[in-house]
């Protein structure tokens, strides 16, 4: 548990988290990415399972533009023969 803010250290407490170095953001960012990507994908295919009649899965707006979302949404309906349907790059 972290210790409240503006509370002097003491024995016992946690040590300090490392340095937020470059490489430490891009670390911390892939893998938001990552965890992001997959809750939504998880969503969908719930939601997918929820409704067997479904023939296509239509995404849209800014978040589309991630490369890894547009890849798994596409492997995700690829499997289940549904048609995906975003916009293109620079229409997102």
């Amino acid at each position: 548990v972290p210790r409240p803010a503006g509370r002097p250290p003491r024995e016992g407490d946690p040590p300090p988290p490392p340095p937020l170095t470059d490489e430490r953001r891009r670390d911390l960012a892939a893998s938001f990415q990552r965890s992001a990507v997959e809750a939504a994908v998880l969503k969908l295919e719930r939601a997918l399972d929820a409704t067997p009649g479904a023939r296509a899965v239509v995404a849209g707006g800014g978040v589309v533009a991630n490369s890894l979302l547009r890849s798994r949404l596409a492997a995700v309906t690829s499997r289940r023969g549904l048609a995906l349907r975003i916009p293109r790059m620079p229409l997102c």
